[in-house]
């Protein structure tokens, strides 16, 4: 599997610690369907997802880190930085340009209740990925996370102050 941070690797652990605690350490977030899971994050919350806690913040990170290595390892996709991101990290694809925040994603979900919504995500990841590969004619330089930091970052946009009287 591809590298991913050591931030979103700690938020793994620490979900798949919380689950532990809660009765599920035989759970594999990783493999199990996302119904398996929303039960075990439920019991964590021990009651409805509130951003403002930061013990519900550490469970949406960890999420978010199912979520994140999941596509890693199903579509070969890569962490870009990006700093308007809640957690300045985006999931970029090799493939075709797709910029997904799985943190944003995973806020979405939790506030909904319904980590179904992670699944869908992925099916729709997954074929629009097929359909990038299959109207491609000719093979194209792979994207990378450099390209994608170099693209959407907006860290890399440059203010330029004209001065009018130079200009004339």
């Amino acid at each position: 599997m591809a590298s991913v941070p050591a931030s979103v690797e700690l938020a793994y652990q620490q979900l798949t610690q919380a689950l532990a605690r809660v009765g599920l350490s035989s759970l594999d977030p990783l493999e199990a369907a996302w119904t398996e899971i929303e039960p075990g994050v439920a019991r964590v919350l021990g009651g409805r997802f509130d951003i403002r806690r930061p013990d519900h913040q550490a469970v949406a990170l960890g999420v978010a880190a199912v979520f994140g290595k999941r596509l890693v390892k199903e579509s070969g996709a890569f962490y870009a930085q990006n700093r308007e991101s809640p957690d300045g990290l985006v999931l970029g694809f090799p493939d075709d340009i797709i910029m997904l925040s799985p943190f944003g994603a995973a806020l979405d979900a939790l506030t909904h209740s319904n980590l179904l919504q992670l699944e869908v995500l992925e099916k729709e990841i997954r074929t629009a990925l097929g359909r990038a590969r299959l109207t491609t004619a000719a093979p194209q330089r792979r994207l990378t996370a450099e390209d994608y930091e170099h693209l959407f970052d907006p860290a890399l946009v440059q203010l330029v102050i004209l001065d009018r009287t130079r200009l004339k």
